[in-house]
């Protein structure tokens, strides 16, 4: 990941400013995963 905030792990692409990929990860289970503009 490009960057982890507390259970979530985000990977930007590369290039693009602000659109990436976000996993949210909750006791040890994906429970999200965001594609495109990430706030």
């Amino acid at each position: 990941p490009d960057f982890i905030h507390e259970e979530d792990f985000i990977y930007y692409a590369e290039g693009m400013q602000g659109i990436g990929l976000k996993i949210e990860i909750k006791y040890g289970k994906v429970t999200e995963i965001k594609c495109g503009v990430l706030n």
